[in-house]
């Protein structure tokens, strides 16, 4: 996850360390390899570092405990708790509404801020230019076998529920709409805390769960998947960002193409993935399909009518 502009300045640096540079070059702190393997970590995973206890660190850097805490010490911090700290600032500082759009600002050729005529369709063509390889690099990177394991898991399921926060929920609205439309029983689901925790029991042994993540596995998407995966059939997460160790092997895993370098949204592909779904489950069951949409259209005549 990597942030631009006004924060882009190394990933675990306190205030001690400013006027340093990063590891590695003139003037860093001196690093033994194992511990540059520990900076490296913070500085390129700051979300897994900061959400990950000492020991898990130190499995993730094939290193130690204790040179964790080395690491972490020469680099200008008290020691492991506080350059965890740093990150867990820097990530809910990448992560906010403000710094996203900044980013996809800066990837805006600079004719799209002329204020000359050509500045709207400079941006236009960028934003567009940038979805289209989104969309062709989730084509080539798609696997075949996968969609069809899950739109059959779908099928057979008692119902699919799929869950996302803010702009995510908006999209597993759509999502369920698009697969009751195609005979699938579905539902949206959202929340934090006390609204998550209403959620879980809705989820059934015969349900399949999506998490919708298209640009981060959040905390709290985090902390709710690892209740439900244990009470649904099986879980597939959407999302451009690596799973959590706690979840690895325990859910699909749908990996969208990264947003960071572009100017399109992360939802982009998320709406694609979705379509995608539909797509494969109206081809394993046309009649179904079709079935199930002329009734909405006659019902939409219908209340029109009246």
């Amino acid at each position: 996850m990597h942030v631009k502009g006004e924060e882009k300045s190394s990933l675990c640096q306190n205030q001690s360390m400013h006027n340093q540079d990063p590891p590695g070059q003139a003037g860093a702190p001196d690093l033994s390899r194992q511990e540059r393997r520990v900076a490296t970590l913070a500085e390129q995973d700051p979300f897994r570092f900061a959400t990950s206890t000492a020991a898990e660190i130190a499995r993730l850097t094939s290193t130690s405990e204790a040179t964790v805490a080395r690491a972490a010490r020469k680099l200008g911090f008290s020691g492991t708790k506080e350059m965890k700290a740093s990150c867990a600032a820097r990530v809910d500082s990448s992560q906010s509404l403000g710094s996203v759009i900044r980013t996809r600002l800066e990837n805006l050729p600079s004719e799209a801020f002329q204020p000359q005529q050509d500045g709207p369709h400079a941006a236009a063509s960028a934003v567009l230019t940038s979805a289209a390889d989104l969309l062709i690099r989730l084509s080539d990177t798609l696997d075949p076998a996968l969609v069809s394991n899950t739109a059959q898991a779908f099928v057979s399921a008692r119902r699919v529920n799929v869950y996302g926060l803010g702009t995510a929920y908006r999209i597993a609205q759509y999502f369920c709409l698009e697969l009751e439309r195609v005979g699938v029983e579905a539902l949206p689901l959202t929340g934090t805390a006390h609204t998550a925790a209403d959620s879980i029991p809705r989820i059934g042994p015969e349900d399949e769960l999506v998490i919708l993540a298209p640009l981060f596995i959040f905390p709290a998407v985090q902390h709710f998947t690892e209740v439900a995966v244990e009470r649904a059939r099986s879980v597939t997460v959407l999302s451009q960002d690596r799973l959590p160790q706690t979840l690895a092997g325990r859910v699909q895993h749908f990996l969208l193409p990264s947003t960071t370098a572009g100017a399109a949204s992360e939802s982009v592909t998320a709406w694609a993935l979705c379509d995608v779904l539909i797509a494969e489950i109206a081809r394993r069951n046309p009649e179904r399909a079709i079935e199930t949409r002329n009734y909405v259209q006659q019902l939409r005549e219908r209340f029109s009518a009246g």
